[in-house]
């Protein structure tokens, strides 16, 4: 923990197996360094099944290209810096790095011209993952995410994929 305090890392990562509890002295470890436990889930989903009747359509969804990418940029690093200096900086290398990958597209949300939410696709022959979907917090329950997930599912997947959100 000391060594994430300082690079200003809010957050740490540990992979536990499926269906393995985690042992008492740990959570008492946890309690008492103050950590919080979160989980990742991922989703699946056949286009047949997602139907999203209600969409925000003053939205505008475009595709990141070369004159949007800062754009993309400040919206997920405003939220990245909430969990660290350190972290925000490998984010935006990151970013940088899977923007020029060829099977990864990035998806912005506008709203009067203001870039309000994102996500980052990777494509495969058989899915689309769905990850880093952000919706900026001041937005948040206008269906924004929603909207976007209904553009990748109605106008980017292909009819042999399946959707998966990574939550």
């Amino acid at each position: 923990k000391e060594y994430q305090e300082s690079i200003q890392q809010m957050h740490l990562k540990f992979v536990w197996p499926d269906n393995i509890g985690l042992h008492p002295e740990l959570l008492t470890y946890f309690d008492q360094e103050s950590y919080e436990i979160g989980m990742q889930y991922l989703y699946w989903v056949s286009s047949e099944r997602f139907n999203i009747k209600n969409i925000n359509k003053t939205l505008s969804i475009q595709k990141v290209i070369n004159q949007n990418f800062d754009d993309f940029l400040k919206l997920n690093l405003e939220e990245d810096i909430l969990h660290g200096t350190k972290f925000s900086e490998h984010k935006k290398r990151m970013y940088a790095y899977q923007y020029q990958m060829e099977n990864t597209t990035f998806i912005l949300a506008y709203l009067n011209n203001e870039p309000v939410g994102s996500l980052i696709l990777i494509d495969s022959k058989n899915y689309l993952e769905v990850d880093n979907v952000l919706t900026k917090s001041e937005f948040r329950g206008n269906k924004i995410a929603a909207t976007m997930l209904n553009y990748v599912v109605n106008k980017l997947k292909k009819k042999e994929q399946f959707v998966i959100l990574v939550a």
